[in-house]
């Protein structure tokens, strides 16, 4: 009677089995059964192995950009009372280098101005004049192998060197050392630049003797902007900061702050559609105005290469 009970649970097992089995193709051997078996156990589980996408290389390529140039800076004691302004003059399009800058009072009379050379390309003096064309003192410019500024004396009018300043960069051309030197090539203080993965990350201010005097800690938003420039003694102690605010990458605004967290001005900034600086408001800790600049422009477009991955 036992037995019975059993011949019904071996014929649902054998059917299981015949169903779940791939069935073979009409004339396939034992052999073949087995091999089909054996890929069947060996597949069980396996990752399909990902497609390789082809590997990109770093292309330089060619982009035009559209530069605006400030054609003229005026500066205001309130929204309608003129204090002076700048204009600006630039070398024909489509270069950008700056030729000319007048300053003129209140009442359009130009009380200096300042006429850059170029060499190569690059700037190698700049001489400011009074406003009846006298020399008043002078830049002279040298640059590295890379266009980087590397040294600036300031003369005198009777061509005597006053001071001047060298500049040294690291690897990836960026500014790491600043040194100020005496009409006498004597050191009278250095500065020293430290970078992180979002950019400058601090500055630090020497003596001559190599004393560190204070220093300055840049913050960065999570979007890469600086959002806090804070300065401290050379004890660490915090002196005074500055934070600052954006619109769609763009400054809108500084506050800036003392030690003990008390606003001492603001600067607001107005823009354009396309973030270019329009207006900037300067304002004392009771938000009373006390200076308006406001920019014009000229517009050029710039061929510049740049690389990609592609």
């Amino acid at each position: 009677m036992k037995r019975l009970l059993w011949l019904p649970l071996l014929v649902l097992l054998i059917l299981a089995g015949c169903l779940t089995r791939k069935p073979l193709q009409e004339g396939s051997s034992s052999a073949e059964a087995s091999a089909v078996a054996d890929q069947e156990a060996a597949g069980a589980g396996k990752i399909p192995e990902p497609v390789k996408e082809p590997e990109k290389k770093l292309v330089e390529k060619r982009i035009v950009e559209t530069l605006a140039l400030v054609a003229k800076e005026s500066s205001f004691y309130a929204p309608e009372i003129l204090d002076n302004y700048i204009v600006y003059t630039y070398r024909p399009a489509p270069e950008t280098g700056l030729v000319k800058k007048q300053v003129y009072d209140m009442d359009n009379r130009v009380t200096e101005y300042v006429e850059y050379q170029y060499r190569d390309g690059l700037p190698e003096k700049a001489v400011t004049y009074t406003a009846e064309g006298a020399v008043k003192f002078y830049h002279q410019y040298a640059h590295d192998g890379r266009g980087s500024l590397a040294e600036d004396g300031m003369y005198d009018a009777k061509n005597s060197l006053q001071t001047s300043s060298g500049y040294e960069y690291g690897e990836d051309n960026r500014k790491i050392r600043w040194n100020v030197y005496s009409g006498d090539n004597v050191l009278q203080a250095y500065t020293l630049y430290s970078y992180g993965d979002q950019g400058l990350a601090r500055v630090d201010f020497f003596s001559a003797a190599g004393e560190n005097e204070n220093y300055i800690i840049y913050d960065y938003t999570e979007n890469g902007e600086v959002g806090r420039e804070s300065y401290y003694t050379a004890e660490g102690v915090p002196d005074r900061y500055t934070e600052f605010s954006y619109k769609d990458g763009h400054a809108v605004q500084e506050i800036h702050y003392l030690g003990s967290k008390s606003v001492q001005r603001k600067v607001t900034y107005k823009l354009d559609d396309k973030g270019t600086r329009l207006e900037a408001v300067y304002l004392n800790a009771s938000d009373i105005i006390q200076e308006i600049k406001r920019y014009e422009y000229i517009y050029r477009d710039v061929e510049r290469t740049i690389q990609v991955y592609e």
